[in-house]
């Protein structure tokens, strides 16, 4: 019918706008890195793991990171004494958590305020940038482009398909490129305007897609 036509011609429209969007932050990382000076990764985010002292009558909030750059996401609480080998740590505000055996996929996210002091099993790396030269929104970012998945590719030998560990020592001494903090923070401003604009357009699809069966059966019964 004319609405489901409709309907399926904006969901394209939104689909190409969010290609778009996607290549023009892409565009402007690529502008404000050119030319600017690159620091190895342990002098600007130097690895900092903080092993929690288990209780056994604590409850534990526990996150996990996404693959693809999909962020950080609850996963479920747990007792101290429901732990057995395993040893967890403690996330902060501003860290740069990677999965150790899913990285290379884009498992890295940026700790924000719903992830502080939450915790993460050992299978979970966290580096604390330095805020005097960068942050860890500005260094996701650059992870997840095509450069920063291929050092995370390089950086995680082995053949098996989801388990491939990271090698923190080659991590370590990768060069990044680092804008001075004013650049960078311009950037992601810029960055976090357009992903709203997305993020209202998935949001205006959603809407549609929800109200569709009741235009449909509006549309069925004439009163359209």
């Amino acid at each position: 019918c004319k609405i489901d036509k409709k309907i399926k011609q904006i969901a394209a429209l939104r689909s190409q706008q969010t290609k778009e969007i996607r290549q023009l932050i892409f565009s402007r990382f690529l502008q404000i890195t050119d030319g600017a000076e690159k620091l190895p990764f342990h002098k600007v985010a130097p690895i900092n793991r903080r092993p929690v002292e288990i209780d056994l009558e604590t409850t534990y909030h526990e996150v996990g990171a996404r693959s693809f750059g999909k962020g950080l996401f609850d996963k479920p609480s747990f007792q101290g004494k429901e732990l057995t080998w395993q040893q967890p740590y403690c996330i902060h505000l501003e860290d740069l958590v990677f999965s150790n055996i899913k990285a290379w996929e884009g498992a890295v996210a940026a700790a924000d305020d719903s992830a502080h002091l939450k915790v993460a099993s050992h299978r979970y790396l966290t580096y604390e940038p330095d805020r005097e030269v960068t942050s860890a929104e500005f260094l996701c970012y650059y992870f997840l482009t095509p450069e920063g998945l291929e050092i995370l590719g390089k950086a995680s030998p082995g053949s098996a398909d989801r388990n491939r560990t990271l090698n923190t020592r080659f991590l370590n001494n990768i060069m990044i490129p680092i804008p001075s903090t004013d650049v960078q923070r311009e950037f992601l401003e810029f960055k976090n305007k357009l992903e709203q604009v997305h993020k209202h357009h998935q949001s205006t699809l959603k809407e549609l897609d929800e109200l569709f069966p009741s235009l449909l059966d509006k549309a069925f019964k004439g009163e359209l």
